[in-house]
């Protein structure tokens, strides 16, 4: 079931479950039953005309108000949400900067759509069990490879120089934009929508994106994990690519390029990091839908917050797998995020330090300023919403 009310689409998943998606910011959210039917008649015309209009649904009064709350916070209420958001982060942009999330700076955004659409056919070959049974075939053939003793040889003996690194960066680069597109392709080829596939800052280190927010809408938990997984799958598939060409070159033409092989095994390893769920990467997702949590994350660092707050209620609404999953995720999720910001404060300072060591230490300390500050207005908000 799909209803548009003003700016906002709402679809059915579940028998009491709903997707509302705002559509001038993109934003998704999921409700129950009674949420939605409140979200519909504040959104009625009925309600838009006459204000007065009493509300008969379940929601008491304080439930009511929290909703209304939320739902004018994520733009639902508002015909002028793009509008309004940009005045307001126009007069607060102070304030904005540290209370927003500062481990993906979107940097620059391009809208796919138009390039999927006009590629629907490829993407369905692409996707044909033909083309899967090859690829699934080099990768086995290419993971048999590499176990070689004289390729394994190979590895070890390349000798890394400048020039070699900048490359090796350069085909990482384009690999992660490849990356981020198979995330698009696989989206597309299952009936989402890619309006967003652009370019970040993670942890302050340049990296790519794919706004794949329609898989919400999916309703086979395969299909979520499909998608999440693609990129990974597409990165690992372009590795053993590169050591079936190396083994073609060496045995028809004699011709050893141990790039390649190096390359292989570089981008393996990325698609490794990848995986990890600790941090919002595509690990994290697959996470996610397998473990059917939506905003795990969050929840987990609410759920710790909720023992330093004293607030054992806030813990009985959730059941007994959810508390193991947030206490286990939320502890590990902490201690994998300090060590990665730290690691990254680090890397800048060494960079920066190579040319200037008052530089270095001046940048570093105004980098872990603004991250000491995001973390204190996160937290509050962090704290407010454990209720």
């Amino acid at each position: 079931m799909s209803t548009v009310l003003q700016q906002i689409e709402i679809n059915q998943i579940e028998k009491e479950s709903y997707i509302v998606k705002n559509r001038s910011t993109g934003k998704f959210v999921k409700i129950g039953e009674r949420e939605t039917d409140y979200l519909k008649f504040l959104t009625s015309t009925e309600y838009s005309n006459d204000s007065a209009i009493s509300y008969t649904g379940e929601l008491n009064s304080e439930q009511q108000q929290y909703l209304f709350d939320k739902y004018t916070e994520w733009g639902f209420l508002s015909n002028n949400t793009a509008e309004s958001s940009g005045n307001q982060t126009r007069r607060h942009k102070f304030k904005t900067m540290f209370n927003s999330d500062i481990t993906t700076i979107k940097l620059a955004t391009v809208n796919p759509e138009k390039f999927l659409n006009s590629n629907i056919k490829i993407i369905k070959l692409l996707f044909s069990p033909l083309v899967m049974l090859i690829g699934l075939l080099i990768m086995l053939t290419s993971g048999w490879m590499v176990f070689n003793p004289e390729v394994v040889d190979v590895i070890l003996e390349y000798k890394l120089n400048t020039s070699v690194v900048i490359l090796l960066y350069i085909l990482i680069i384009l690999t992660i934009c490849i990356h981020e597109l198979a995330h698009a392709v696989t989206c597309k080829y299952f009936g989402g929508r890619v309006e967003k596939l652009g370019v970040m800052l993670f942890y302050f280190n340049p990296a790519m994106y794919c706004d794949i927010s329609d898989v919400y809408l999916f309703k086979h938990k395969w299909k979520k994990i499909a998608v999440a997984f693609s990129g990974i799958f597409t990165q690992w598939m372009l590795s053993a690519l590169a050591i079936q060409c190396y083994s073609f070159l060496n045995f028809f033409f004699s011709y050893n390029q141990p790039l390649l092989l190096y390359y292989a095994l570089v981008n393996f390893g990325v698609g490794l990091f990848n995986l990890i769920p600790f941090v919002k990467l595509d690990g994290y997702w697959i996470l996610t839908y397998v473990l059917n949590i939506t905003n795990l994350r969050g929840k987990s660092f609410n759920y710790l917050l909720s023992f330093l707050k004293f607030n054992p209620l806030y813990r009985k609404q959730y059941s007994g797998k959810e508390k193991a999953a947030f206490l286990i995720y939320g502890t590990l999720s902490v201690v994998y995020t300090i060590l990665l910001w730290f690691t990254a404060l680090f890397s800048i300072y060494k960079l920066v330090n190579k040319y200037s060591p008052i530089a270095g230490l001046t940048v570093s300390l105004a980098l872990g300023s603004i991250l000491g500050l995001n973390f204190i207005f996160t937290m509050q908000k962090q704290w407010k919403s454990i209720e």
